[in-house]
């Protein structure tokens, strides 16, 4: 089974978002920085936010949200301290009943996950969000 990279990688090159060349310049220079493979890509222009956007939302079947045109409930922003929501760059958007719904810019990380259900008892489901539109949600 391929991992998550792995499969980002084969759909960046299939979709022609990179060439081999490219792809292979970028995986050097994630060992060398030891930063995540998107990080490498946006800093280097080899892809556009958005594009990446699309593309994670789509891989892991997680539905995306821009959060610029959504109404927060002050009842459900507050069930998240805002430490740990700049932490793990996170806003939690709805709830009903025993499910919280948070949006996310990095939903591979299970401990923001674990940690999310620890402190609120609730299962969670998330939606991918840029992190500059968690981020200005946070200020506000």
């Amino acid at each position: 089974m391929q991992s998550l990279k792995e499969n980002i990688i084969e759909i960046l090159v299939r979709a022609k978002q990179l060439t081999k060349e490219q792809l292979e310049r970028a995986l050097e220079l994630q060992r060398a920085r030891n930063v995540p493979l998107r990080k490498v890509l946006l800093d280097e222009g080899l892809i556009s936010k958005e594009a990446l956007f699309v593309l994670l939302s789509k891989q892991l079947y997680i539905p995306s949200l821009h959060l610029g045109r959504y109404n927060f409930d002050p009842a459900i922003t507050v069930l998240v301290p805002e430490r740990m929501a700049r932490l793990y760059n996170l806003i939690p958007i709805s709830r009903i009943g025993t499910t919280l719904t948070v949006a996310m810019s990095d939903p591979l990380n299970i401990f923001a996950l674990d940690d999310l259900k620890m402190l609120t008892g609730c299962n969670i489901d998330m939606v991918l969000a840029p992190e500059e539109e968690i981020n200005t949600a946070i200020e506000a």
